[in-house]
């Protein structure tokens, strides 16, 4: 079986979230193309320029920095997408392994999605926030 096939054939039989995830990732295009180069908040200043030091979600300054120094804000944005996607992707086969109903399984990964497409335009990145611990709390 080529490559090819075995990925149509996971699509196929994962289709609910294949759908999901593929509408998720036409809204997040759309949004990098609507918001040039990024979102910039208030508290975005905080993470571009280290305003307030150690009031950053742990390891979001390292990835940040890194991004910038080979692109700008419109690559920041990008990477912050994709991560979304990724992680919708892991909610999705957490679920799935831990015996959630496929359809539920897609419903709460597009959830996560949607939410995260409206925050992922913005400089700091709510998708590394919900995985990295805040210095703030320690």
């Amino acid at each position: 079986m080529s490559r090819t096939r075995a990925v149509l054939a996971v699509v196929r039989q994962h289709w609910i979230a294949a759908s999901l995830i593929a509408a998720g990732l036409v809204l997040r295009v759309l949004a990098q193309v609507a918001y040039q180069p990024a979102l910039v908040y208030v508290d975005s200043l905080k993470y571009l320029y280290t305003i307030y030091p150690g009031s950053d979600p742990l390891g979001y300054e390292a990835p940040l920095k890194s991004i910038l120094l080979v692109g700008n804000l419109a690559v920041v944005a990008a990477v912050q997408h994709l991560l979304g996607l990724a992680i919708a992707v892991t909610i999705y086969a957490l679920l799935l392994r831990r015996g959630v109903p496929r359809w539920l399984s897609a419903l709460a990964a597009a959830v996560f999605e949607a939410l995260l497409v409206l925050l992922s335009r913005r400089t700091f990145d709510a998708a590394l926030a919900a995985l990295a611990p805040s210095a703030e709390n320690h």
